[in-house]
């Protein structure tokens, strides 16, 4: 049986402890750990892995999401569980400092599994991990997760507003992604919004 600890919109603890399933049944407010895998391509800066989830999960199954993630256990921290998390996964052995915070997001979703409704309220904490990761040797959890993949961050951006690939991707966080991988510089769109700009004066 997991247990959660209820927690409120801006993910502090409300010392409340829920089954999962009461959790998702009810829409009870729990944390999650997301920790996005990037690495720099030459098409856009940036790439990120996905991971296909298994067929068997109870929600969004052989839908491509997250790196890792992972619902937080009664008494975790956010940090504590993205590194069981990620370490269950995909078999990475991450360090705390190795993790960069990226902040903490709320989201809301509604759906039905297997005939079941499925009420999914998540505070998430957003990591971001950059150290070189070889897709092919990791060693995933395969009652987890599937297969993984690299896809570019401004096509995987593309593909989950327009819903061309399968996935539970919410597209804020691969916009805090980006924003986190160019600070201090231009992204592409925003260089070419720019030039336009000046062309038209």
């Amino acid at each position: 049986m997991e247990l959660f600890e209820e927690r409120s919109g801006d993910g502090t603890p409300t010392g409340t402890i829920v089954e999962r399933g009461v959790a998702h049944s009810e829409g009870r407010c729990h944390g999650t750990a997301h920790i996005w895998i990037a690495r720099a391509n030459e098409k856009s800066g940036c790439e990120v892995l996905l991971q296909k989830r298994s067929a068997w999960k109870d929600s969004n199954p052989g839908c491509y999401d997250i790196s890792s993630a992972g619902h937080l256990s009664a008494g975790d921290t956010y940090l504590e569980g993205a590194l069981r998390e990620i370490g269950e996964e995909l078999g990475i052995h991450a360090e705390a400092e190795e993790l960069r915070d990226l902040g903490l997001l709320e989201k809301v979703s509604h759906g039905v599994f297997y005939g079941k409704p499925f009420h999914d309220h998540e505070v998430s904490a957003v990591y971001l991990y950059t150290k070189p990761v070889e897709a092919e040797k990791l060693h995933l959890q395969e009652s987890e997760v599937e297969a993984v993949r690299w896809m570019d961050l401004k096509e995987c951006q593309k593909a989950v507003r327009e819903g061309s690939i399968p996935n539970c991707i919410d597209i804020r966080e691969l916009e805090m992604i980006e924003k986190a991988w160019f600070a201090g510089e231009k992204t592409k769109d925003e260089a070419e919004k720019e030039a336009a700009a000046t062309a038209e004066k």
